[in-house]
């Protein structure tokens, strides 16, 4: 472990100037601000967002699972901002930049170096891996819980450093804020011992003071999984829910540590990586390989790679191949720390200017490059999906429940991943009362058909009907009774496309629902 005072080489170590701090500071501030800005236009999205909305207007959790600092996050903007959307983005790319300065500090603990830090903050900061959590308001709950996976660790190593107890105190409280937060938490039952071992060696780990220091973290976190890891909490969760250890979970670990690094789709449908398995293995390898020629910044490459590693741990078991998306935050994490130790080593093995120089570009270019990457896949993906649950509550509201709303009316198959979402929205987004609002999934054709008879209560020809046009809005159906077999088969592959099973969905809006 680098001591107070001391830098990675063993060198007398001086305080970061405070110009140099507030600099970095404001270079990740601006990082974060650059890369993720254009979703402060975005309405909310059409999966989960208003499901947690209406949580919040009704005080109850909308997950299953044990998150209750998530729950209160939501609680909050809601009391504050209502249903107005770019707030929940602010605080999203907020809670994205508490984890990069915190980075920041980790790195400087660690390291002793400023420039070492400041390179694992920035590439932490527009990493194009786990951008769905950002651009994803519900998502914000990965954010969370790494804001205080990182506070825990950075907390544990200024107790190590100063061996005072009010870090190591603080290091308890910020890792029971992340068990509050989400299941990911578990990754600092790898992180805390790694950057213990990685710089004390692995016989710090059993001295007394680290044997009393990890039991109560054991007992902690003993509590946290008889309350969180509930049958209870689970059984409705499906696939989720299945956790079985073998030996494919190996290759899973490699191809999504491959995965991870891989720059993906500038556009919508883009081929996926076809080698992250042997990427994911070579990588490993080398990172192993090198780490014993690094010296201190070898120490941080094998902390990063074991962060990026263990951050798959709580899904690969499970259903997944590869982790992606949002569920890559945390090993993202361990990304940032692993180019933070290459490119800092790299740095001061090349003496000549314009070796360093050239370095310096080739990282600010990596950079460049994965910001264009996340406004890209936030303009095909989230903006135009988030445009498309604008118009559905927009036409909703102009058609249905407006001046005719006393007519009432039924939607047909609205083009969202999960029907309730769109009654949750009816609910929290345009103030209806649940009462006035059914939604029934009707098995296609035969059920459907039956329902169409005389004398059945699916009488479309006495209703007005709206069916959901590809960009969210409603247009009425003149003779919806009537409209061609292929038009309503359409509907049902939609509807199964969707993963929702081959049916059609009608959503009833009784006479008077405004």
């Amino acid at each position: 472990m680098v001591e107070a005072g001391e830098g990675a080489d063993g060198g007398a170590r001086a305080p970061a100037p405070r110009a140099w701090q507030a600099g970095a500071c404001l270079a990740v501030a601006a990082a974060v601000f650059l890369a993720y800005y254009p979703a402060l236009d975005n309405y909310f999205l059409e999966i989960d967002d208003a499901l947690h909305l209406a949580s919040a207007r009704d005080g109850a959790y909308a997950s299953p699972h044990f998150r209750p600092l998530h729950h209160l996050l939501f609680l909050g903007l809601y009391r504050l901002c209502g249903t107005h959307p770019a707030p929940y983005y602010a605080a999203s790319l907020a809670l994205h930049l508490c984890c990069a300065l915190l980075l920041l500090r980790l790195v400087r603990l660690l390291t002793g170096e400023c420039l070492a830090a400041l390179i694992g903050a920035l590439a932490f900061a527009v990493f194009y891996a786990p951008h769905e959590a950002v651009l994803w308001i519900s998502a914000n709950t990965t954010l969370l819980v790494a804001v205080f996976v990182l506070a825990c660790v950075t907390s544990h190593v200024l107790h190590l450093q100063t061996g005072r107890l009010r870090h190591f105190c603080a290091s308890l409280v910020f890792m029971a804020g992340a068990m509050c937060s989400k299941e990911e938490c578990v990754v600092l039952a790898l992180f805390l011992p790694a950057v213990e071992a990685a710089w004390g060696g692995w016989r710090s780990l059993w001295r007394k003071a680290s044997l009393l220091r990890y039991g109560a973290f054991a007992l902690l976190a003993a509590a946290y999984l008889a309350v969180a890891f509930r049958p209870e909490l689970w059984q409705e969760a499906g696939g989720v829910a299945r956790y079985e250890l073998g030996a494919d979970l190996f290759p899973r670990l490699a191809r999504s540590l491959g995965w991870l690094f891989w720059l993906r789709p500038f556009h919508e449908g883009a081929a996926t990586a076809p080698c992250a398995l042997p990427a994911g293995v070579a990588l490993a390898v080398c990172a192993l390989l090198a780490a014993r020629r690094m010296g201190a910044h070898g120490r941080l490459l094998l902390v990063g790679l074991a962060v990026a590693l263990g951050g798959f741990l709580p899904l690969l078991p499970g259903p997944f191949e590869i982790v992606a998306k949002r569920y890559a935050y945390v090993s993202s994490i361990g990304a940032a720390l692993m180019v933070a130790a290459v490119l800092a080593w790299l740095l001061q093995r090349v003496r000549a200017r314009f070796g360093r120089g050239a370095l310096l570009i080739a990282f600010l270019a990596w950079l460049a490059l994965q910001m264009v990457a996340i406004h890209a896949v936030e303009g095909w993906r989230f903006e135009r999906s988030c445009a498309r649950f604008r118009g559905l509550m927009e036409s909703t509201r102009a058609e249905v429940v407006g001046p005719a709303g006393g007519q009432g009316g039924v939607v047909v198959s609205p083009i969202i991943w999960n029907v309730q979402d769109y009654l949750s929205g009816l609910y929290v987004i345009l103030d209806l009362p649940r009462s006035v609002v059914s939604i029934e999934a009707v098995p296609w054709p035969d059920r459907f058909t039956e329902r169409l008879l005389p004398g059945n209560d699916l009488d479309l020809a006495a209703c007005r009907v709206f069916a959901c046009r590809g960009d969210g809005l409603l247009r009425r159906l003149t003779a919806a009774k009537d409209a061609p077999v292929d038009w309503w088969n359409q509907q049902a592959r939609d509807r199964e496309k969707l993963g929702q099973g081959r049916t059609i969905a009608l959503v009833r809006f009784l006479a008077g629902a405004r």
